[in-house]
């Protein structure tokens, strides 16, 4: 088996319910489009400027994520991409909310 098909197999036993994923909707900013996909959703809390969090995806659950796209937790409000790195069989997402933190 190759490396790639190794980092595949990874990502399908980490981003599953049943280990670190959670569902979450992903928005398309350009079109409004949504669609469900499983991430590992890391909160990074409230900073000076504003809240965030960093959501891992498989590759597989979005052909390329783009700056302004969204991710909405269950029942919640939506964080908007800021940055985007491809970390092979994973695209890593840095989310910032939509309020200004005081």
């Amino acid at each position: 088996m190759a490396f790639e098909d190794d980092l595949v197999s990874d990502a399908a036993i980490f981003l599953n319910e049943d280990e670190f994923a959670e569902e979450v909707t992903y928005r398309v900013a350009s079109s409004g489009a949504t669609s469900s996909v499983l991430a590992e959703i890391e909160d990074e809390g409230d900073t000076i400027q504003t809240d965030g969090l960093q959501a891992r995806i498989k590759r597989s659950a979005v052909a390329q994520p783009i700056k302004g796209d969204q991710i909405t937790r269950s029942g919640g409000k939506p964080f908007t991409i800021q940055f985007i790195t491809d970390e092979g069989a994973i695209w890593v997402l840095d989310c910032a909310g939509e309020e200004e933190i005081q």
